[in-house]
């Protein structure tokens, strides 16, 4: 179902109708607005645009944990996000979170808070921590390393929940991201439980590193990109289209329908139009947007203007455009004889 309404300008001939559509809508958008945002591809719902965090999965596939090179493992992981489906993660670096003899995991995914903890490695930004497709995993660095996470509903580099019954993740790693005393290469590795609190890195138990098991991947900073702004007046005619019923609800919020909240409700509106465009179904403003008003100055798109100033302004041209190619010709043929009757005059 598609709705249209238009702005303060003629609200008051739709006011009846919203009224009475109001009565029921209200508590079903309610209910609407309730419903669990959805990811906007690989950035997070409450990631704002311009703000930056981490994405965290657990591989689809397993391998075991024989090498003592930390690259190797970095490259296994890389390989199981270049491989998920709709290649999500283009351009976009992971490293394991797991710890070498040689090299803590906080270190090799430059998660660490001090320089010292891991010398000659660049500290990155200390910034929120999400499961892809998922729930927030840690608000920042020392949040990840406290000794338990703030969600246990682990993902794969899909996106979708893995068998937690199952899961044993290789990590050879202490909960604070250093290395435990059973590391990757070593002939027992230490696991960690993504669905059990408080031993998501490091847990007692421990298995053969010959075995084959999964492993977590972490990637670096990201950025959310800028918002792409929504003209929600679809066909430019002033009206602004309405498909849901968050967005009927929000109609009381924006009387004079320029995309923006007029009665300090924005968040809500926000919420039923998502980055929607200043100024949408003002039809006023049409020729603002066509490049109309730069090439004629002298006209004005306003409220106190009748409801198609371009047009109107291009059939006056046309209608006093021939009246004043006659005035001017009229003009020209009055010099012309006048300049006759001087001549004459001048003869005699």
């Amino acid at each position: 179902m598609v709705l249209r309404w238009v702005s303060y300008r003629c609200l008051h001939l739709a006011l009846a109708t919203v009224a009475a559509l109001l009565l029921f809508a209200g508590p079903l958008a309610e209910q609407a607005q309730a419903q669990a945002p959805e990811w906007d591809g690989i950035v997070p719902p409450d990631i704002q645009p311009g703000e930056t965090y981490r994405i965290l999965f657990v591989t689809s596939d397993t391998r075991n944990a024989v090498p003592s090179d930390i690259e190797t493992y970095n490259t296994f992981v890389q390989d199981q996000a270049d491989g998920a489906t709709g290649a999500p993660f283009a351009d976009v670096t992971f490293k394991v979170l797991g710890s070498t003899s040689a090299v803590d995991a906080r270190c090799n995914t430059q998660t660490h808070r001090q320089d010292a903890h891991c010398p000659g490695v660049a500290r990155v930004d200390d910034v929120p921590i999400y499961y892809y497709k998922g729930a927030k995993v840690a608000d920042h660095y020392g949040d990840f390393y406290n000794g338990g996470w703030d969600s246990q509903e682990s993902r794969d580099e899909n996106g979708e929940p893995i068998d937690v019954a199952a899961t044993r993740v290789f990590t050879r790693s202490n909960s604070d991201g250093t290395a435990d005393d059973n590391a990757l290469g070593d002939s027992s590795v230490s696991n960690g439980i993504p669905s059990l609190s408080g031993s998501e890195i490091h847990s007692p138990v421990s298995g053969s590193s010959d075995l084959e098991s999964y492993f977590y991947a972490l990637s670096g900073v990201l950025t959310a990109p800028a918002a792409t702004l929504v003209d929600y007046d679809q066909n430019d005619d002033g009206l602004i289209e309405v498909s849901n019923l968050a967005q009927l609800n929000a109609m009381r919020w924006d009387l004079d329908g320029d995309g923006a909240a007029s009665t300090g409700r924005q968040t809500g509106y926000d919420a039923a139009f998502p980055n929607a465009a200043t100024g949408m179904g003002q039809r006023l403003r049409r020729c603002e947007r066509t490049g109309w008003a730069q090439r004629h100055r002298q006209l004005r798109c306003g409220r106190h203007q009748r409801r198609h100033p371009c047009r109107r302004a291009g059939r006056a041209k046309r209608r006093h455009g021939p009246r004043q190619l006659r005035h001017g010709q009229r003009q020209r043929d009055h010099a012309s004889r006048r300049a006759g009757r001087e001549q004459l005059l001048q003869r005699q």
